[in-house]
């Protein structure tokens, strides 16, 4: 009966063993399902945080991608006023050009006419009074704005 009661000995105190081992093994197992629970939170946490940044971050490229074609757009357009300005002028400096040479061929023709009527007038008044006085000026030449043409310029 000792014999028997050695091995229920044992038998007891493996079973409570294996009831203790039971106990510990479950609670690891719940710590376990707890642990890996809090990570997939945190997974899916991180998950959202970066679909958030690659939204964040294709936005902030369209909006980089719509500027960079605005500034195009304005490149151009200024481009395009600059040009527009730039023939403008090119025009009215033309006919200012042309409006001077007008005036400065009609000076010279002026200028021709008036020293001819000088030679004329030496040469009749050599001829009949002995002589040109030599006090007496010649007449001056007229000025720009006496031409009829008082545009500014």
């Amino acid at each position: 009966m000792a014999a028997e009661l050695g091995f229920d000995m044992r038998l007891d105190v493996v079973l409570a063993r294996t009831g203790q081992l039971v106990r510990l093994e479950s609670s690891a197992v719940i710590e376990n399902k707890t642990i890996a629970y809090s990570l997939q939170r945190k997974l899916k946490t991180q998950k959202e945080r970066l679909e958030s940044k690659e939204l964040h971050m294709n936005r902030l490229r369209q909006k980089i991608a719509q500027l960079e074609e605005e500034k195009q757009v304005h490149s151009a357009s200024a481009a395009e006023r600059d040009e527009a300005e730039a023939k403008a002028t090119i025009r009215k400096l033309q006919k200012k050009v042309e409006r001077l040479q007008k005036e400065l061929s009609v000076c010279r023709e002026l200028n021709t006419e008036l020293k001819a009527k000088l030679a004329d007038t030496r040469a009749a008044g050599g001829a009949g009074a002995g002589g040109l006085d030599r006090t007496h000026a010649p007449e001056p030449e007229v000025p720009f704005a006496l031409l009829g043409d008082t545009e500014g310029s």
